[in-house]
């Protein structure tokens, strides 16, 4: 079954709403905490706690998600021209559902990505900023972004080689015409196969993200659904298969590819020439500059990706010297400081593939507090304290055990002169 592509058309990748961040999940440690003592069994761990409870603390951080803003604008737009975006990793959260009756618990995917400062996203330690996006948002932004980028890299490819061809000169055609930075052959071949993709038995994968029914059978009773997941441990996004029309269920015990045919009812490879260039060499590589010049100006503008991006997303910028992070605004700070501890939690593999809380070797994210004067007087009342009460005792000890010796010594005078 052929989905519909959700965002080309036949004149090329149609403009991407500026949606909103569509995040409505958290978790703290009292979240973690709960669940970590559940007595809940799961297949791959019977240990592990199953889901993130629904509290008051969870929906307080899913608001902050949602209702994310930029920290920083310029006349309205966000400028981190000089920064590229590097991916992180993608997540999946399970969480209880309180919108839906049929189904209790749901599947959340969302996607880390940082800001590198000068382009440099091989070294990205410092000055930087950590985002947090749904995984959905991400797609819908990254993916026409990059068809057009491929468009072009094609258009282009397929330019330099006709004219190599005419003029049977790859160098003297690479100088004259600009063509220096293609391998010929290679480009050639790769857009080759991009264009043939479906007579070779391919599928583009990029077309199934927003969740495509894919295979039916009534007699069964079976019906799955394909649409983007997290694989490898959040390294990379695969297209999966799931029981349900909202992709919240996936069924990891079969191979999506086996379900997955054309119109005509013949199996389908699906291709990732297209999905892959939204997470691939993400650590070592950018992903795309935030730079845009196609004005042609000297001065850079953001480019309307990175712009998107950064508008949807839940920020992490003061614990890594962002520099465009100026707000003093203290509400605006601890909001941040939530994010960020959620964000740590993703990081360090608080959840499994599945979504599922996973305990390491008894270690828990531990939610970042902020301390009050008060509290501060208090501590090192009680520390110094403390140390005085111990002293105090020791002194007591001490001239108790000099009078039972005192005492001891005269009762020993005292027999001997009964003697």
């Amino acid at each position: 079954m052929k989905p519909n592509n959700s965002f080309i058309t036949s004149q090329g990748p149609l403009h991407n709403n500026k949606t909103n961040m569509k995040i409505a999940l958290a978790t703290t440690l009292v979240g973690v905490v709960s669940a970590a003592t559940s007595t809940t069994t799961t297949h791959n761990n019977p240990f592990a706690p199953k889901i993130t409870p629904n509290n008051s603390e969870s929906k307080q951080l899913g608001r902050l998600l949602s209702s994310a803003t930029p920290l920083r604008q310029l006349e309205g737009q966000v400028d981190v021209s000089s920064y590229s975006l590097r991916f992180e990793k993608c997540s999946t959260v399970k969480q209880y559902n309180a919108n839906n009756n049929n189904q209790v618990i749901t599947a959340k995917r969302f996607v880390i990505f940082r800001l590198c400062p000068n382009h440099s996203c091989g070294s990205c330690d410092q000055n930087f900023g950590e985002y947090l996006i749904d995984m959905e948002t991400y797609l819908e932004t990254m993916l026409p972004y990059k068809y057009e980028e491929q468009t072009e890299y094609c258009s282009a490819c397929d330019e330099c080689y006709t004219q190599s061809t005419q003029a049977n000169n790859n160098d003297a055609v690479a100088a004259q015409d600009g063509c220096a930075n293609f391998d010929l052959n290679s480009c050639y071949q790769e857009c080759l196969n991009i264009e043939n993709m479906e007579s070779n038995g391919y599928v583009d994968a990029a077309d199934y993200i927003d969740c495509v029914k894919v295979y039916e059978n009534n007699n069964k009773g079976l019906t799955y659904w394909a649409g983007a997941t997290c694989h490898a441990n959040g390294s990379r996004i695969k297209i999966g298969l799931f029981t349900n029309e909202e992709c919240t269920v996936e069924d990891t015990n079969v191979d999506t590819e086996l379900y997955m045919k054309n119109e005509n009812g013949y199996n389908v490879r699906l291709s990732y020439h297209l999905l892959k260039h939204t997470f691939v060499n993400g650590y070592n590589n950018c992903i795309t500059s935030c730079a845009d010049n196609a004005d042609g100006n000297d001065n850079s503008q953001t480019a309307e990706v990175c712009e998107t991006l950064y508008q949807s997303s839940a920020k992490c910028e003061s614990s890594h010297a962002f520099s465009y992070r100026t707000s003093d605004n203290s509400q605006m700070w601890t909001e941040e400081m939530k994010a960020c501890d959620f964000i740590e939690q993703l990081n360090y593999g608080t959840y499994d593939e599945s979504g599922e809380i996973v305990v390491t070797g008894g270690r828990l994210i531990i939610e970042r507090a902020t301390t009050t004067g008060a509290q501060k007087f208090f501590v090192t009342f009680f520390v110094w304290g403390t140390i005085f009460m111990s002293a105090y005792v020791a002194l007591l000890y001490h001239k108790i055990m000099k009078g039972q010796k005192s005492l001891l010594s005269a009762h020993i005078k005292d027999g001997a002169a009964l003697a």
